[in-house]
């Protein structure tokens, strides 16, 4: 999933990306004029809080798909709904690009946005820039204003297929998507040693690994990550948010309570290359 402000070349570089990958490509913002008519003329017509509720239900329906690439809306991702839907089963990377850079590229275009429709638009475009700063933050940051967009593709398709590693040495295949967006900290995860070095970096930020769950003391939101051993421990009366990163069919295939959200499914464990024997 790509995100970032209007004009840092979300659709430009997420065609290209898919191209690479083998991947089908998605813009939400065509997807939604193709069922809706044109975005300024929902903003006219029915105003941005039904604009805003149309993305949130189209987040919901796509983020179900595997093997594609979503360029999104500049606010879509800034919501903590769709991100939680985008994040389940991918990867979102923020599109950054140099505010003067950005501000002469917005008002030279001819694309109708109707956030720009003041009588200061350059004033508007770097108030909103200021707003949404720490929202895109949250995300992998993609500097697209650097090289061309063939350029900038083709080393965000590298990221996406090469396995990550952290600053101690661990190491994992990048599956599971952003799974901590939103969730309260301290974030603390309950694994086993192997489950934790293979595929821990792929969660993202975490505050700490736990070994057990006497180890999880004050925890703001606990994912449990692994195989039945691990998400066994899932507790149906827990106080605090409980995410499920299942890595075996065994964990995969059990239910969970109502409360608790899981991030990964099996289908999408294999269609990035994750054995899930």
């Amino acid at each position: 999933m790509l995100t970032g402000f209007m004009g840092t070349g979300k659709s430009t570089v997420g065609r290209r990306v898919a191209k690479t990958l083998g991947f089908a490509w998605i813009d939400t913002d065509r997807i939604i004029e193709e069922r809706h008519g044109s975005i300024p003329e929902i903003f006219a017509r029915a105003g941005e809080t039904v604009f805003r509720g149309i993305e949130r239900n189209l987040a919901a329906e796509l983020s179900t798909r595997t093997r594609h690439v979503f360029s999104t809306g500049g606010r879509m991702l800034l919501d903590a709904e769709n991100t939680r839907a985008f994040s389940a089963t991918g990867r979102i990377f923020s599109l950054v690009v140099d505010p003067d850079v950005l501000v002469a590229r917005l008002l030279q275009s001819k694309t109708p946005r109707p956030l720009l429709a003041g009588t200061d638009p350059e004033g508007t475009i770097r108030k909103l820039l200021a707003e949404r700063q720490s929202g895109y933050a949250r995300f992998a940051q993609v500097r697209s204003g650097l090289g061309s967009p063939d350029t900038v593709a083709a080393s965000l398709a590298k990221t996406v297929q090469e396995p990550t590693e952290t600053s101690d040495g661990r190491r994992g295949v990048a599956v599971l998507g952003d799974a901590t967006s939103g969730l309260a900290a301290p974030i603390v995860v309950v694994s086993d040693a192997t489950v934790a070095d293979l595929h821990g970096p792929s969660l993202g930020p975490v505050d700490r690994f736990a070994s057990s769950e006497a180890d999880v003391g004050a925890a703001g939101s606990i994912i449990y990550l692994g195989g039945m051993s691990v998400t066994a421990r899932v507790q149906g009366d827990a106080t605090v948010p409980q995410v499920v990163a299942p890595t075996t069919p065994s964990a995969m295939d059990r239910s969970y309570p109502a409360n608790v959200r899981v991030i990964a499914d099996l289908a999408s464990l294999q269609t990035r290359g994750i054995d899930t024997r």
